[in-house]
């Protein structure tokens, strides 16, 4: 499955490769502490080890990784599924991509980050269907919100932080 390649506008989307697995890994683990982005790399880490390591979605320009999403399927056995039972809990046809990390800090990056969502995004929509998903669920991803109901997306549901001192 690795060898199919997306392209769209000076982009390339592919799924991600045991050689790629550790930069992006050292990528997610940088984006996510600079955009406070709490447990997305557990998600990616815990696929260390497994065949699903391929359910990581790379977005290059060039030899460069500008975008990374993790799909999962409800079936499929990966431990992201187990992790984040929303996409499920709406259907046994719903597929999802959470811990979306675009890259936009590199001065030589020429698409811009709503560019890069909304081509990766629909290379997620098309690698979901591929696997018999009828219905993509995303999670994980901040801001953007009247963009992605531009690209057919609607609310399911809005998180809430919610905090209280226990103890003395």
């Amino acid at each position: 499955m690795l060898a199919k390649n997306y392209s769209s506008a000076g982009l390339t989307f592919r799924r991600c490769g045991m050689a790629e697995y550790y930069p992006v890994l050292d990528i997610v683990s940088r984006d996510a502490a600079r955009k406070d982005n709490f447990g997305w790399y557990d998600q990616y880490f815990i696929l260390d080890g497994t065949p699903h390591i391929e359910d990581i979605l790379l977005g290059l320009e060039g030899d460069t990784i500008v975008a990374i999403a993790l799909t999962y399927t409800p079936k499929s056995g990966s431990p992201v599924s187990g992790d984040l039972p929303w996409a499920k809990s709406i259907g046994a046809n719903v597929g999802g991509v959470t811990c979306i990390c675009i890259i936009d800090d590199h001065p030589e990056m020429v698409n811009s980050r709503d560019s890069v969502m909304t081509r990766l995004l629909d290379t997620c929509v098309k690698l979901l269907a591929e696997q018999g998903m009828r219905q993509m669920f995303i999670d994980g991803a901040k801001g953007g919100d009247a963009g992605f109901q531009s690209l057919g997306f609607r609310e399911w549901a809005k998180y809430k932080d919610v905090w209280r001192k226990v103890g003395a």
